[in-house]
């Protein structure tokens, strides 16, 4: 299965990497602005495509970036955090469509700082979600998640972390089910 990355952050790109050490093509790269915070940046995401004989794409121009891959045949995209909603003509055209991290326990928890809701909420778990995105924000059929127990003395930090070790083997497994049709 041909993969497509496209998104932004450390989540991200260490799933590219794990998922291209356990033998997936990754046929392109493709990120946009980071925040000012986050530690990996566009270079980052260069670099790890130029390693994999990936083709490396930056900016939000959905139309011009796809011409530039169309002839990549592209099976599904793995995407983190990417900049806006994207339309249905484009998660369309991928034949797996493009699965999505979210680290919220959807459906109820959608948006942004999720974590920092659960922990204000008393929730005793957080999940980690990969689901397939739809033209809406954080909806479309949920794949797999995996929970982490939190309490009123879990840092942020914590979690993110967590994230960031689970997410990679989550998008591998739910790539799995996808696969075989059993999600």
């Amino acid at each position: 299965m041909k993969l497509g990355i496209l998104g932004r952050t450390g989540l991200l790109l260490g799933t590219a990497k794990h998922l291209s050490a356990k033998g997936y093509k990754i046929s392109f790269v493709w990120t946009c602005k980071p925040e000012k915070f986050y530690t990996i940046k566009n270079e980052d995401f260069k670099k790890f495509a130029k390693k994999n004989n990936s083709i490396f794409l930056t900016g939000i121009n959905l139309k011009k970036n796809l011409n530039l891959i169309k002839d990549t045949n592209v099976d599904l995209c793995v995407s983190v955090n990417w900049i806006n909603i994207l339309p249905l003509w484009f998660l369309n055209y991928f034949k797996y469509g493009i699965l999505n991290a979210h680290l919220g326990d959807l459906p109820r928890y959608k948006g942004n700082a999720c974590p920092n809701w659960a922990i204000l909420n008393f929730e005793k778990k957080i999940a980690l979600t990969i689901h397939k995105m739809s033209s809406k924000l954080d909806s479309g059929p949920i794949i797999s998640k995996k929970y982490l127990k939190i309490n009123k003395n879990t840092y942020i930090s914590e979690i993110y972390k967590w994230s960031e070790k689970n997410a990679p083997s989550l998008f591998k497994k739910s790539i799995e089910l996808i696969k075989k049709k059993k999600f």
